[in-house]
């Protein structure tokens, strides 16, 4: 499993200020926090919130690359 800027990016942009990078039977996604507590994801790790993603990187923008 690898995390890509894609990713990264879909965590970023998503509409859910509250979303998250999951990791549930070897595939990572973003979802919402409330989507969580359905059966669909029970028992999915969270690995990072968008909140804490942006703090990390200061910005809620990654840079186009070229």
């Amino acid at each position: 499993m690898v995390i890509d800027d894609a990713l990264v990016r879909e965590l970023l942009e998503a509409t859910e200020n509250d979303a998250a990078l999951i990791l549930l039977e070897g595939r990572a996604q973003v979802v919402g926090r409330a989507d969580l507590d359905s059966d669909a994801f029970r028992g999915a790790a969270v690995l990072l919130s968008r909140a804490e993603l942006v703090e990390r990187l200061g910005t809620r923008h990654l840079p186009r690359r070229t």
